[in-house]
């Protein structure tokens, strides 16, 4: 590896934990002294970027971050930032394993619905920042001859995503909407609710489901066989009505398009 290579890296992994381990204290030596040492400079460095992260997540994370209020929050971010340090230079990728790791961290024990909250969060995240998903050509699909039916893939939008919760996740993040101004009682006795989020234009709309329809469109999402979407709607709801599901989901911009494999 190069030298210069090695001084990124090392650059790198000083920004990302702010100075922990001997290869961090000698290349602090490295650097420059100008009024600053080495280490004050780059732990300067350090804590502007962590900062940053931290904004990001604030953000993205905006009821989390109500819920457990400003100080609590940051100190979790802090946390979360030395641990999941960015992998790309695109910050909206930066926050996926948060909901999973609020399930572990300490002090949250009295919030478990909070993980759900932060899913839903990064889910509307997620499909707000995704590429616009088009209707799905009906006519086109109707030429498929009923033959193929068994080798067909409907393709899952890119700007949907499908969200589950035990817990009354969506009236939670309802009610911490700056702009709402209806009743704030939120009970956790409530059903939990199954979800599809689809970004129409530049509005977020969420869906409620039916188990059935849920399931119909977790099987899409996994790429099987239209046979195998349309027996994973039976099982959950033999009575169900898998054409009017497939005509809803469709109209909703949930399927885009579709393949049949050879």
């Amino acid at each position: 590896m190069s030298a210069l290579r090695d001084q990124q890296k090392e650059f790198a992994q000083f920004i990302n934990t702010g100075g922990s381990s001997d290869t961090d204290e000698h290349f602090t030596q490295t650097i420059r002294e100008n009024g600053l040492s080495g280490e004050r400079r780059l732990t300067i460095y350090h804590r502007g970027v962590s900062i940053g992260f931290r904004d990001v997540l604030g953000g993205i994370f905006d009821v989390v971050r109500k819920l457990v209020g400003d100080e609590f929050f940051n100190h979790v971010a802090d946390h979360y930032v030395r641990k999941h340090p960015s992998q790309t230079g695109n910050v909206h990728d930066f926050g996926a394993e948060f909901p999973n790791f609020l399930a572990s961290f300490p002090g949250l024990e009295s919030l478990p619905y909070l993980p759900d909250v932060a899913s839903l969060e990064w889910s509307y995240h997620t499909v707000f920042h995704s590429p616009t998903g088009e209707m799905l050509n009906i006519e086109k699909l109707s030429q498929v001859p009923e033959s193929r039916y068994g080798k067909l893939n409907l393709l899952f939008s890119p700007a949907c995503c499908l969200f589950s919760s035990k817990y009354p996740v969506l009236r939670i993040w309802q009610v911490n909407q700056d702009e709402y101004q209806g009743d704030q009682t939120v009970s956790l006795d409530e059903v939990g609710e199954q979800l599809a989020i689809v970004r129409e234009g530049k509005q977020i709309v969420f869906h409620s489901l039916e188990p059935a329809a849920f399931a119909m469109l977790e099987a899409i999402s996994r790429g099987v066989m239209f046979d195998q979407v349309c027996q994973a709607a039976l099982e959950v709801d033999p009575g169900c009505n898998v054409g009017l599901i497939l005509q809803e989901v469709v109209l909703n911009r949930m399927i885009v398009g579709f393949a049949v494999n050879e």
